[in-house]
């Protein structure tokens, strides 16, 4: 086709062309307006959505504190208060453990002190069974509340139904600086091979996670500490010294047993 040819046939169609191109143009302007309008909508309203979202969150977890903060408050209120009744403290177990089982379901930090006060109570009792069931009930969330401790570079995460230290040495042994997480330990004896009771000497230790089982035997703790542990103290003097003296310090500072 000769350019005369394109020019005539430009000259007869090139009205209706160009009103072509402007319709599809306007159309196409229409269709991106539209478009652009209708995800600009749906931007602000995924925009409100979030919002509304972290203020639904913010308000539920503003009402979770609220209920935990009266819960809170309604436990310490119910829990037995110091007394030097014997009498009132025997009265006051089954009161106790259901309320410490209660805060330790639900998570709620008691008043350190409410419960190391009762605790100490405990210990100075005539021991029966039922009282030292609730001391180790006591002594354990007691121990669910101790957050700040060290770090020593030696850590050992073992499986809980195996003792943190084992060793079948004769002789006392000392264990420094080390930490000891998920696993459990016999105080008082180091089991090996064959069980057998010693005087052992811990120094600077964390037990972390920890079964704790003490039957009053000799022992030697210096600057030991229980993160999150589980007691099982078995009745004598011993037993209840150690639960005096981490109740009283939140870790033992300094026990011997017996007294040199």
């Amino acid at each position: 086709m000769a350019w005369k040819d394109v020019t005539g046939l430009f000259s007869k169609y090139g009205a209706p062309i160009t009103t072509v191109i402007v319709v599809f143009g306007a159309l196409f302007a229409g269709v991106r307006y539209i478009v652009n309008s209708e995800m600009g909508d749906i931007r602000t309203d995924v925009t409100t959505l979030k919002g509304a979202a972290k203020s639904l969150d913010d308000k539920l977890g503003t009402t979770n504190q609220r209920i935990d903060g009266l819960l809170k408050e309604a436990l310490e209120r119910a829990f037995p208060k110091p007394s030097e009744v014997k009498s009132d403290v025997r009265g006051s177990l089954t009161k106790a453990s259901d309320l410490l089982r209660l805060a330790k379901s639900e998570k709620i930090k008691l008043e350190p002190s409410l419960v190391a006060d009762y605790g100490r109570e405990l210990s100075a009792l005539p021991g029966d069974s039922r009282t030292w069931k609730v001391l180790n009930q006591t002594l354990t969330y007691y121990s669910s509340m101790v957050d700040v401790t060290p770090r020593f570079p030696i850590q050992y995460v073992t499986n809980k139904d195996a003792e943190c230290i084992n060793a079948d040495r004769a002789t006392g042994w000392i264990m420094m600086e080390q930490e000891f997480e998920h696993c459990t330990q016999h105080l008082d004896r180091i089991l090996g091979p064959a069980a057998v009771a010693r005087k052992v000497f811990f120094k600077d230790l964390v037990f972390r996670d920890v079964h704790l089982i003490y039957s009053g035997g000799p022992l030697v703790l210096d600057n030991i500490y229980f993160v999150n542990c589980t007691f099982e103290l078995e009745p004598s003097p011993a037993s209840k010294k150690l639960a005096w003296t981490f109740l009283t310090e939140n870790r033992v500072a300094h026990l011997q047993w017996p007294p040199s």
